[in-house]
């Protein structure tokens, strides 16, 4: 199920922090990199990260703001921020 990108008048922000400088990395989009160390991240459900064929298709994984639950961050590393 997709969600409207604006709930009551506001953005959806996903909070990652970087395990490897800690930087807080904000974005709208999940984060394929950190925006300071370039550190790579796995995507949020990167349980399903092993079935991606190609390049296209891991990029694929990494989803809007507006896709992801509270549910669907990594405890401790990331946040859903509304």
């Amino acid at each position: 199920m997709k969600l409207d990108k604006k709930i009551a008048g506001h953005q959806k922000y996903l909070l990652r922090i970087c395990h490897k400088c800690g930087h807080a990395n904000e974005s709208v989009k999940e984060l394929e990199r950190c925006q300071k160390c370039s550190k790579s991240f796995l995507p949020l459900m990167y349980a399903t990260s092993g079935e991606a064929k190609t390049t296209q298709e891991y990029k694929n994984l990494f989803q809007e703001s507006s896709e992801v639950d509270a549910e669907d961050v990594i405890k401790g590393l990331a946040a859903v921020w509304d």
